[in-house]
């Protein structure tokens, strides 16, 4: 597995790292992870933060900020109606 700042670095090479990782449960954090990221940082990033922010996420801006496919991937791992 990827450690969590070669996890990371690629998805958030606009912001400083540091930042990144003090704030994991951001909307940011969680919304290019969900849509870009790939299993090592979904793991990384579940392990970190508890699952209910990505559920309370999904549900608040789901709709707006992740692609259909994402959105309804997503929903279903989740168990989101």
């Amino acid at each position: 597995m990827k450690e969590f700042n070669e996890a990371f670095k690629d998805l958030f090479w606009d912001y400083k790292l540091e930042d990144i990782l003090s704030n994991l449960d951001n909307d940011v954090v969680i919304e290019r992870v969900l849509e870009l990221g790939d299993i090592e940082d979904f793991i990384f990033l579940y392990k970190n933060i508890p699952k209910e922010k990505f559920i309370d996420f999904i549900k608040r801006k789901g709709s707006k900020r992740l692609s259909k496919r994402s959105l309804n991937f997503w929903s279903l791992y989740f168990g989101i109606k």
